[in-house]
């Protein structure tokens, strides 16, 4: 054993500056911080632990083989506190996305809270690569999407609204299909389900009653 007072510097040119070697048990370096908030780093097969003061408490893990890392607790991104199992700071740049690249890698997908409006926005690529807004859901939990939705079932309906729907472009139906309105009369005797078409620049249409 050797004990060094004062501080100890170690330089190497290349290569392993420093070596903790295996005698009959895995080696480990602690480092003290505060009464009981020691940090210990521990090699045991292939695996490389941090843990608490006790050397017993996992904080993180990694494999070695499988170059997984296991966090024992939450994490926080970006200079977040972690109070979730993830936590990112809300926001719009690169720091507060979720997000997916290929291989290139060009951008995917993400998904991220923005601040300036928040919404939740799922976000996919467009012909040339670059991150474009899809859906966007509000604190009313009302969704907006961007594109086209497309909506598909065999034989059965493919969309169950409660309320009213409203389109600002054009409702298509297709050929062979049916656009259908429905009550329950065990329950709703009074009120009837409707579906009215209306002309948006007069205002005036026809309505057909249930």
């Amino acid at each position: 054993n050797a004990t060094i007072t004062g501080n100890l510097q170690i330089t190497g040119s290349s290569g392993d500056t420093l070596t903790l070697t295996k005698s009959t048990t895995e080696p480990s370096l602690r480092i003290e911080g505060d009464t009981d908030k020691d940090f210990v780093i521990t090699v045991s097969g292939e695996l490389l632990t941090f843990t608490q003061n006790d050397g017993a408490t996992d904080i993180l893990t990694l494999d070695h083989d499988t170059k997984n890392a296991t966090f024992a607790g939450k994490v926080g991104v970006g200079g977040k506190t972690a109070a979730y199992g993830l936590t990112l700071a809300q926001g719009s740049g690169v720091n507060n996305k979720i997000a997916w690249t290929d291989s290139t890698p060009n951008f995917a997908a993400s998904i991220y809270a923005n601040n300036s409006n928040d919404k939740l926005t799922f976000a996919t690529k467009n012909a040339s690569n670059a991150e474009t807004t899809a859906l966007e859901i509000d604190t009313s939990q009302n969704a907006t999407f961007l594109g086209s939705v497309s909506i598909t079932a065999d034989g059965q309906p493919a969309l169950s609204v409660t309320g009213g729907i409203s389109c600002g472009l054009d409702l298509v139906i297709a050929q062979n299909s049916q656009l259908q309105a429905s009550r329950n009369t065990t329950t709703d005797s009074v009120a009837a389900a409707a579906v009215s078409l209306i002309d948006h620049n007069t205002g005036s249409g026809n309505r057909a009653t249930m």
